[in-house]
């Protein structure tokens, strides 16, 4: 289960009030990469992803190698997530809180809910110095820190979406996820948050 979750890890993050930016995009399309680095006998893994917002709807598409392509649904203020295989015609709901938790896995709360970032960076984030330019977006860079696990945010002001996550545990590199490319033109179309009609689907959370 978690190899077909990219880790974009955020616990905790330590309290600097962000300045007034625009509000996020009501719709967005971007490209990205999540980096899973080698660890023990896991190797590394370099996932393409893709992911579709509108209106509080997520879609995440991966390429997931020897996995394939796999999708998750999500929905701002709904508990549960819909995953997709899509070569297998199956989805299934499942909680966050359900899955498994470890350095390789996802709390999917940011996952669900992509817009919530600047009020978790303004309560809890500690704002570096510098600035950087990723995917045409200017961004401020933050700091996360719980216990042993450090995660670094590049968020893009204007859009106020993060471009870039790196974690790291005990001072070794565990994933690095990047925004590539970032588009906020058109509408998308309603079927991308749905299961299609041919797939076999079960819940899991019960």
């Amino acid at each position: 289960m978690n190899r077909l979750i990219p880790a974009l890890v955020v616990s905790s993050l330590a309290a600097m009030p962000l300045a007034a930016v625009a509000a996020p995009p009501s719709s967005f399309t971007a490209s990205g990469t999540a980096l899973i680095h080698a660890s023990g006998k896991q190797p590394e893994t370099r996932t393409p992803v893709k992911i579709f917002y509108q209106q509080g709807q997520m879609r995440l598409e991966m390429a997931v190698p020897d996995y394939g392509d796999s999708v998750i649904l999500a929905q701002k203020g709904k508990a549960a997530l819909t995953m997709m295989d899509v070569k297998q015609k199956f989805a299934f709901t499942v909680t966050p809180d359900a899955m498994p938790q470890d350095g390789a896995s996802l709390p999917l709360q940011q996952l669900m809910d992509l817009t919530s970032w600047k009020g978790l960076l303004a309560k809890q984030g500690k704002r570096l110095q510098g600035k950087d330019v990723l995917a045409n977006q200017s961004c401020s860079i933050w700091q996360a820190v719980q216990g042993a696990t450090t995660t670094k945010i590049w968020f893009a002001d204007a859009l106020e979406l993060p471009m870039r996550l790196e974690g790291a545990s005990g001072g070794k590199p565990t994933f690095t996820f990047d925004v590539q490319s970032i588009s906020t033109k058109g509408k998308l179309a309603p079927s991308l948050f749905k299961v299609p009609s041919d797939f076999t689907q079960a819940d899991l959370g019960q």
